[in-house]
């Protein structure tokens, strides 16, 4: 996005930034930027939903996870950006991986990664997949 502006090419970031002050530009810019139908800004959403698709395939082909949650800032975006991901990760993963992609749109500011590791442990304990064993 910022090289694209540096190096010449209009978008209409350049009059919601103070004195081009590129630092400023976030995703709240951007965002308003595809609404406008900004090529810059529609180019960097498109390319940032490839790379984190691309990047979602790899870990799908590896792991072959039954479920991905995806959450931060970008969820906010999901209409835009994350049907991006998804159609990526469709295109790259491989045939027989099937997975659920969720977005957690949550406003809890808690850990969210941690309490689904320990949900997951909890299950596998219920389900009698983990032994715990008491102390002697």
């Amino acid at each position: 996005m910022v090289e694209g502006l540096k190096s010449g090419r209009s978008s209409a970031v350049e009059s919601m930034v103070f004195h081009q002050d590129y630092d400023e530009i976030d995703m709240d810019i951007i965002y308003r930027g595809c609404m406008l139908n900004d090529a810059l800004c529609v180019e960097a959403v498109n390319k940032m939903a490839y790379y984190l698709g691309i990047a979602l395939a790899n870990v799908i082909n590896l792991f072959n996870p039954e479920m991905i949650v995806l959450e931060g800032s970008l969820i906010n975006y999901e209409a835009l950006f994350i049907e991006k991901v998804r159609q990526t990760v469709r295109e790259n993963v491989w045939k027989n991986s099937e997975v659920l992609i969720l977005t957690n749109t949550s406003q809890s500011k808690s850990n969210t990664a941690a309490m689904g590791g320990c949900i997951h442990v909890i299950e596998e304990i219920l389900n009698g997949e983990i032994e715990i064993k008491g102390s002697d």
